[in-house]
This record gives C-alpha cells, sequence and structure tokens, in this order.
C-alpha cells in the first residue's frame, strides 16, 4: 500500500522529535559523524521523504489492523470541546514507559544501542573525518551502517567495548573507502527498546476508544481532505481521481489521526496542558518553525490546515512528556 502527502505530513509530526535530541540515521553512503550531525529541519525532511517514497508491506500490514478496528468506532454526537478526552478514551500508564533495557541485557537486532565509535582504514593512523562519534543511536538490524557493524555487537552489553575490522563494500559512495578494511573500536553506551516515537506509536494504538468526539472527527476529515486535495493538485488530478489511482481510502486516514489526537488530548489533560499553556505555545512554535513559518496565521495562509498544526502539537507535545518521564 502506497500513500503520498498526507503519510508525509504525519510521519512529519513523529519526526519532530529530532527538535529534543534524538540522532538521524545516517545514510550507507555518508559518513556517519556527518549525518549524526543533522539539524531538526533535515531529520523532518529526510523522514517526509521516506514516507514520500514507499510504506514496507509488513508495516502497512500492522497499521491496517488497527484501521480496522477503527473503522467499527461511532462517531459521538458528543463534542471534545464540551468534555475531555478521558470521555472517549481509556490511555494507559505513560508514566511506565521506558526505553532503556535493564543492565545486563545483550543487544539484539531490534534493539537501539546507543554507542561511541572509532574507525580507522588498515594501514593509516587515525580515524578519518566523518568515522568517529561519542554517542549515536543505532538500530541493529537495520542496515544502516556497513555490512558487518551491526552484526559485531550482537550478544554483547551495554558498557562493553567490542574491536572488530570489516571492510567497506566494494561500490561504497565514498571511493577512497570503497572495498578497504577497516578496524572498529565502538563502545555500546546502553541498549533500548526503541525510539520514544515507536514507543508512543504503540501507545497510541493500544488505547481504548469508545467513541470518536465529533468535532474532533470533523476537524481530521477536513484536514485530510485539504492534504489529499494539495497532493491531487500538485499532480494534476482531481481529488477523486487522485484516490482512486493510488488505491487511497481516506477514512481509515482520518481515523488513524483521530486515535493519535485523541490519546495526546488525554495526556495533556493529565498533564495539565492546554493550548493556552506555554509549553503548547511553544511547541507549536517550534512546529512551524520546521514548516518555515514564522506564525500560524502565516502557515494557514499558505494552505496548511490550522487543525493539523495543532493535531502534530498535541501529538509532539505527549512524546515529548513520555520523553522527559521517561529519562
Amino acid at each position: 500500500m502506497k500513500k503520498k502527502f498526507l503519510v508525509c505530513a504525519l510521519t512529519l509530526t513523529f519526526a519532530l522529535t529530532g527538535c529534543s535530541g534524538s540522532s538521524s540515521k545516517p545514510a550507507n553512503d555518508t559518513s556517519t559523524a556527518e549525518a549524526a550531525a543533522a539539524t531538526e529541519s533535515t531529520v523532518a525532511e529526510e523522514a517526509v521523504e521516506e514516507a514520500e517514497e514507499t510504506i514496507e508491506d509488513e508495516a502497512a500490514a500492522e497499521t491496517n489492523s488497527v484501521y480496522q478496528k477503527d473503522l467499527e468506532i461511532e462517531v459521538s454526537d458528543k463534542n471534545l470541546a464540551d468534555s475531555k478526552a478521558a470521555d472517549f478514551v481509556t490511555i494507559g500508564d505513560y508514566k511506565a514507559i521506558q526505553t532503556n533495557l535493564p543492565e545486563g541485557t545483550a543487544a539484539e537486532s531490534g534493539m537501539t544501542a546507543n554507542i561511541a565509535f572509532a574507525g580507522t582504514v588498515v594501514g593509516e593512523d587515525a580515524p578519518r573525518d566523518g568515522m568517529t562519534a561519542d554517542s549515536y543511536d543505532l538500530e541493529l538490524g537495520s542496515g544502516t551502517f556497513i555490512p558487518g557493524f551491526e552484526d559485531a555487537l550482537i550478544g554483547h552489553k551495554a558498557g562493553e567495548t567490542v574491536e572488530f575490522t570489516i571492510p567497506f563494500p566494494e561500490d561504497y559512495g565514498e571511493t577512497t573507502l570503497a572495498g578497504k578494511d577497516t578496524d572498529w573500536t565502538v563502545t555500546i553506551n546502553n541498549l533500548s527498546k526503541g525510539s520514544i516515537t515507536t514507543l508512543f506509536g504503540e501507545f497510541v494504538n493500544d488505547a481504548e476508544i469508545s467513541s470518536l468526539p465529533k468535532d474532533l472527527y470533523d476537524e481530521v476529515t477536513s484536514y485530510v481532505t485539504a492534504i489529499y486535495t494539495k497532493s491531487a493538485e500538485s499532480n494534476q488530478q482531481s481529488l477523486e481521481d487522485f484516490l482512486a489511482s493510488n488505491n487511497i481510502n481516506m477514512e481509515p486516514d482520518i481515523r488513524s489521526q483521530c486515535r493519535a489526537w485523541l490519546v495526546s488530548s488525554a495526556i495533556l489533560e493529565a498533564e495539565g496542558v492546554t493550548e493556552d499553556s506555554q509549553e503548547y505555545k511553544d511547541m507549536m512554535s517550534r512546529i512551524l518553525e520546521v514548516y518555515g513559518y514564522k506564525t500560524l496565521d502565516a502557515a494557514t495562509g499558505s494552505g496548511i490546515p490550522e487543525a493539523f498544526i495543532r493535531s502534530a502539537t498535541a501529538s509532539q507535545l505527549a512524546i515529548q512528556i513520555i520523553e522527559k518521564n521517561a529519562q
């Protein structure tokens, strides 16, 4: 299943975790330190580009199972503005979400290892630029680093230092490194279950929703339609033709976004955060900055739906709250 503009926009919501200091993943043909130093906006842009290209079949299947569950939820005649998010959704204990794994855990594929590393081409005296880092989040098994690098860390524990020699691929993008053997010294600083955004996504999908508030459903329907309409126009198609040609049903996307916004709102309620709170306003400003705008009026004037900005703000602020609790 492929999606275009909407997926990009929704991915951006979670890509903004870069604002709180997470590392981006390096591409196989770029130096690790350079990629790790990517700016917040670059992190978001790369996530958008990834989302534009494709959704892996396995991930799509998992998402579809939640979509199917959401399609059975009725739209209430009650409005969120007159109620509380907690009247519509039961969330788990978000304060219990922890990323770091217990001391003594051995690294496995799928875990995220925060590492310090230095690599030296065999025969050279010092690491080249981009082959060292003091703190880098690497998802083991992702194929982010050159072949053999991630495999060498499997089975080792936080605090251990691992030394190994592996070659750069013959077709490596940096020709001066292609095919060369390299000595690596890697220290595993800590091991975690993954990023806060990943855990937040799982938390959102596990929430029990009794019904969808009508005003929230209407707002999400409006911005999802606006986003897809914009994408259709960029492809010089009508909305109907665009949806048909891409085999897109908007209803599951609408309900998925209602779920995320509703769960995020419930977390903000539990924390006593409102749209008038300074932390909410600060987060909205950061999101607007990623888009290149200084004010909400400027963003909406260019065609970005206000409801999307508010939804993105709520989701990212909820992620920030969970991240603080997890530290």
